[in-house]
């Protein structure tokens, strides 16, 4: 059993309201000031309380007489008081005192602007009738009203017949658009920008299955010529799908760098020279030494090797 309670504070009159499991223990607790809320109002006195079965309908009990209409309620039970938040200013917060009705404010406002229009039609002078003025005496003359032109025909300047509205230079449509085009950029600019959206296209490719798939049987290859050979059917991969998500004006760039990495992997045939064999000697006489002759170090495929020190990308090549 849940209670939900109100007390009265017999030091400043205001009203709390609570609930509880044990209201004898929260009324002591109340009263021996370890309530935060309360101990302000010290002593308090019980003047309404309620039984509810469980604790969610006393918390929404007590809520209840905290808000507008609950306040009025808990007021009406309470020896017809009312609510502190319905109170005027008073000495005495439980006399009740006037009330404004909406009919006793509309004729607050009908006064106040009747009052209003009267000092207004007060402050106005009263102007002399036109008949009662004095007439303009004998001999003057009296004056013309304004014509509507006010400055003379003869004073402005003649209109320049070249300066007419149809006979404008206005510019065509295609004029326009030449003019608005933004200005060219310079070389190191253009090849800078295109650098960029280069790099963009080979974040979009580098993971592609197929791209992938070709640089790996590249990596695997077992001789020169073999390598060679898988290293131009990748860039061929590579940059096809990079040509094909690219706009038209960066076609002839990966062009370009497709050329410039094909253009690398030819090597040229050179046979390396031996050197000829000594003559024989007869015997007891002093072999003359042989002329020194210039050997070219071969690979495997008659052409010089690079130094391994001097490969900057996949198999000696630089990397795309």
């Amino acid at each position: 059993m849940f209670h939900v309670y109100v007390l009265r504070s017999q030091k400043t009159g205001r009203r709390y309201v609570g609930s509880c499991e044990d209201l004898e223990r929260c009324l002591q607790r109340h009263n021996a000031g370890e309530s935060k809320a309360t101990k302000h109002g010290v002593p308090w006195m019980l003047v309404h309380t309620e039984r509810v079965e469980t604790r969610g309908e006393a918390v929404a009990r007590e809520l209840f007489f905290k808000m507008g209409r609950g306040r009025d309620e808990l007021a009406r039970r309470l020896s017809g008081e009312r609510s502190p938040r319905r109170q005027l200013a008073g000495s005495n917060p439980v006399t009740p005192t006037g009330r404004y009705t909406p009919m006793r404010s509309l004729l607050v406002i009908a006064l106040a602007c009747c009052l209003g229009h009267a000092a207004l039609r007060a402050q106005d002078v009263a102007l002399p009738r036109p008949e009662t003025q004095d007439p303009a005496p004998e001999g003057t003359r009296a004056p013309t009203p304004p014509s509507g032109d006010l400055i003379p025909a003869d004073i402005l300047p003649p209109p320049d017949p070249a300066a007419l509205p149809g006979t404008l230079d206005i510019p065509s449509i295609e004029q326009l658009d030449e003019g608005l085009k933004p200005p060219p950029l310079s070389p190191a600019a253009e090849a800078y920008r295109r650098h960029i959206e280069w790099r963009k296209l080979r974040n979009k490719v580098q993971n592609d299955a197929r791209v992938k798939a070709a640089e790996a049987d590249a990596d695997a290859a077992k001789t020169d010529l073999q390598r060679r050979k898988l290293l131009a059917r990748y860039f061929e991969i590579y940059y096809g799908r990079m040509m094909a998500m690219a706009s038209p004006e960066m076609k002839p760039y990966l062009l370009d760098r497709k050329r410039e990495y094909l253009a690398a992997l030819p090597q040229p045939r050179v046979r390396p020279e031996t050197a000829p064999k000594p003559a024989p000697t007869p015997p007891g006489s002093v072999a003359a030494s042989p002329s020194p002759t210039a050997t070219v170090p071969a690979s495997g495929y008659g052409s010089p090797s690079p130094s391994p020190s001097a490969r900057s990308g996949l198999f000696g090549l630089p990397r795309p």
